[in-house]
């Protein structure tokens, strides 16, 4: 018998009909496993393989002239069934495919098979699944393209659901329609204020090419950060990042955005992003300076270390040994020490 392991160590893009065969039901047998974590993946592989990997397999064959006998559809009403099969066991099979699942555009037998499948589940969900995913799924198989005026005000009237599951996928896609973006930037900062959650979800196809977004989106989070009314959800509440998340890597070269952080009391946020590049920026380090000289030894050691890193410069607040400085390393070069541990054992040096 093959090992799960092995069958996850297989390139399956590359395999042909009869590989993929005999691959299906062996990692299908994973499904019943006894550890969680192994569940978890084998559902993740099998969703992955069936939706991308074998259809890119397929082309690749009828390209080359040599037959697919198993039509896509047969294969995932195959899978349904094993997933069902499986779930009666254990009830975190179907929760675990569905929130990973993803379909390719263009592949409308697909979409209809899963959306059919999913909306049987809504009206009866199985022990385990929340209708909350079951609906967010279904919004997530919207196809591109086609939207309507009746869609987009649907969509915008679920901005407004009780669920962060829901809110984040409606925003999500919302952010496929081209017309009036501006004003969806507009629709969506008002909302995220009375009630985080979306703006993360909406921004993040955008995230994939900045130069898409009719806004400075910067800006937009980093306005919307100052007044939102609390927190975000987490990704587990809404299936996305946050823009909490998406700042670090926006403002991780703009000192300014750095110090409307640490004035707005963002200090993880504003350490994270001021710490993002391996690199000098700029700017920059006065705002690590003072974030050395925080409150809280790990923020402070985060800074204290990218200065050390990457601006050669030695904390004043440092006194315990953790990082030690020598001007003429060898007499060739100057040196950072970096020590862990009661003991302050050598953990690495930076030349």
């Amino acid at each position: 018998m093959t090992s799960f392991k092995e069958l996850c160590a297989l390139k399956t893009w590359e395999m042909e009909e009869a590989a993929w065969q005999e691959y299906y039901p062996a990692m299908a047998a994973f499904l019943g496993d006894a550890d969680l974590e192994t569940r978890k993946r084998a559902v993740a592989r099998l969703s992955r393989d069936l939706m991308f990997m074998e259809d890119s397999a397929e082309r690749r064959e009828r390209k080359a002239g040599r037959g697919w006998d198993i039509p896509h559809e047969a294969r995932l009403a195959w899978l349904i069934s094993e997933l069902e099969r499986a779930h009666t066991r254990f009830n975190d099979i179907i929760p675990a495919f569905i929130k990973g699942l993803s379909v390719s555009g263009d592949d409308t037998v697909l979409m209809q098979t899963l959306r059919a499948w999913l909306g049987g589940m809504l009206a009866a969900p199985p022990p385990g699944v929340n209708p909350e995913m079951v609906e967010a799924a279904l919004l997530r198989l919207q196809s591109a393209g086609d939207e309507t005026p009746e869609d987009r005000a649907w969509l915008i009237a679920l901005l407004d659901h009780p669920s962060s599951l829901v809110r984040a996928e409606a925003a999500h896609t919302l952010s496929d329609f081209g017309d009036d973006q501006i004003a969806l930037f507009a629709l969506i900062k008002e909302k995220e204020l009375l009630r985080p959650g979306i703006a993360g979800p909406f921004w993040s196809e955008f995230h994939m090419d900045w130069s898409r977004s009719p806004v400075d989106a910067a800006l937009w989070m980093l306005d919307i950060l100052e007044q939102r009314s609390g927190p975000e959800p987490s990704l587990d509440e809404m299936g996305y990042n946050g823009i909490d998340f998406y700042l670090h890597e926006l403002c991780s070269t703009k000192p300014e955005a750095v110090r409307r952080m640490i004035d707005g009391g963002h200090i993880e946020l504003a350490t994270e992003t001021a710490c993002e590049m391996h690199e000098l920026i700029a700017g920059m380090e006065p705002l690590l300076i003072e974030l050395g000289h925080h409150a809280d030894p790990a923020i402070a050691r985060r800074a204290q270390m990218q200065l050390a890193m990457y601006y050669r410069v030695m904390h004043p607040a440092i006194n315990d040994g953790s990082i030690q400085y020598w001007p003429e390393w060898d007499g060739q070069a100057e040196a950072f020490s970096f020590h862990s541990g009661e003991k302050r054992a050598l953990w690495f040096i930076v030349l």
